[in-house]
């Protein structure tokens, strides 16, 4: 599976939320040793909504496919593949 676009969540999300998405992704790790960033590779990625942004993806390593709807509030970045433009950043 090859992802199209990349959703990184921003730092200091509330620990017990952020436990539970590690289930569908990786972890950018910085070497300064601040909060990992929690990081997505999607298939697809819909910002329609006004509360979420909705996402197909799968974990880097089990390659399952999941869709996980995440509040536009905890997203830092979301970077499209050379294949598509970019989204771009989200606002606060």
């Amino acid at each position: 599976m090859k992802p199209t676009y990349s959703v990184i969540l921003r730092s200091g999300l509330p620990p017990r939320e952020a436990e539970f998405l590690e289930i569908f992704c990786g972890k950018i790790t910085s070497a300064s040793g601040e909060d990992d960033l929690l990081h997505f590779l999607c298939t697809k990625v819909d910002t329609s909504h006004p509360t979420y942004i909705e996402m197909e993806t799968f974990h880097p390593v089990e390659k399952a496919l999941s869709v996980v709807r995440i509040p536009h509030h905890f997203v830092l970045l979301i970077d499209g593949s050379e294949e598509r433009p970019s989204i771009g950043f989200m606002p606060s």
